[in-house]
């Protein structure tokens, strides 16, 4: 699967869906959610993010329709959004090329060259306005393109620029705006001490205010969550969901959810509990199945491949032959 491309909701509020792909019909937004090439992401009164990894996030107001038609591979390649109505942030973080990143609207095509952070809002049936707030963007209409720099905006309006490129004050103080403010800030928060692997950085935060790291041997640093009740443990709070794209893919219920279950390894150990050891590859569950006359079920896999099993006490994980136990 690492090949594959798709984008994570990392933030969702309110009334948000998903148009699939392909007539596979609409799903409620839920945080953790596998958005593929071909959804539409759409808010009613609602807000939501969405992570295509490296740091770079789309955020969406209320309102508003997004047509996802191409996304990048492991967060790099190219990326192609049709901002179909509403508003939109996007906060570029890693572009390892100019013009990877594009977005097109009914009035005009905007291909990002700089890293930075971008506003466009799409007014049905009248406008396009873009507001660069950092970077570079060059915007495309029918007969023309220009460059719009740091601190200008630009308006078009079915297919032709209403204008040059202008200065606008910044200071933008909307709720919209304040909401991407306090995402950035999350984001950007500085963490005292990195535990995990560079492709896994943008997780760091999330880790970080939602467990703790433990030296385990012979692991190294492992993650432990804080939980509230004695009999939590992992696969459990959530649901599954079929993608064509990745089959069966676990979608936890839990915030800090994404990378621990689609990445690394769970263990348990009397005194510590349940803990997450990372490891770089992706996977849309690491667990073993199994089924009966009647009943599926499923349990993590150990960092040895094996199925995770406690009895009294006893931690089952390793090589224990042909039989569980």
């Amino acid at each position: 699967y690492s090949g594959s491309a798709f984008a994570r909701l990392s933030y969702v509020k309110g009334d948000v869906y998903i148009q699939r792909a392909a007539d596979l019909g609409y799903e409620q937004g839920v945080v953790n959610l596998l958005i593929v090439e071909g959804d539409k992401l759409g808010t009613r009164e609602g807000r939501a993010e969405v992570h295509f990894g490296k740091r770079n996030y789309l955020r969406i107001d209320s309102n508003t329709q997004v047509d996802f038609v191409k996304l990048p591979k492991n967060g790099e390649g190219e990326a192609k959004l049709h901002l179909l109505s509403g508003k939109i942030y996007l906060r570029i973080n890693f572009l390892d090329e100019e013009r990877r990143f594009e977005i097109h609207s009914p009035d005009a095509s905007f291909y990002i060259i700089e890293e930075g952070l971008y506003r466009l809002e799409v007014r049905e049936g009248r406008e396009t306005e873009l507001f660069v707030f950092e970077g570079k963007v060059e915007a495309a209409g029918e007969d023309s393109s220009l460059e719009v720099e740091s601190g200008e905006k630009v308006v078009s309006s079915n297919g032709y620029f209403l204008s040059e490129p202008a200065l606008f004050y910044e200071g933008q103080d909307d709720s919209f705006a304040q909401w991407n403010s306090s995402r950035d800030s999350l984001h950007q928060r500085l963490i005292g001490r990195r535990y995990l692997p560079s492709e896994l950085e943008d997780y760091e935060v999330e880790l970080a205010d939602s467990g703790r790291w433990v030296y385990e041997q012979p692991y190294g640093y492992v993650w432990t969550p804080y939980v509230s009740y004695q009999n939590w443990r992992p696969y459990y709070y959530g649901r599954w969901v079929w993608y064509p794209l990745s089959g069966w893919t676990w979608v936890s219920y839990e915030p800090w959810g994404w990378c621990v279950y689609h990445y690394g390894r769970w263990h348990w150990r009397f005194g510590l509990g349940w803990y997450w050891i990372p490891h770089r590859l992706w996977s849309p569950a690491w667990v073993h199945w199994y089924w009966g006359y009647d009943y599926i079920g499923w349990c993590p896999l150990s960092y040895y491949g094996y199925p995770v099993v406690i009895i009294n006490n006893n931690f089952y994980g390793y090589d224990y032959g042909r039989y569980y136990p």
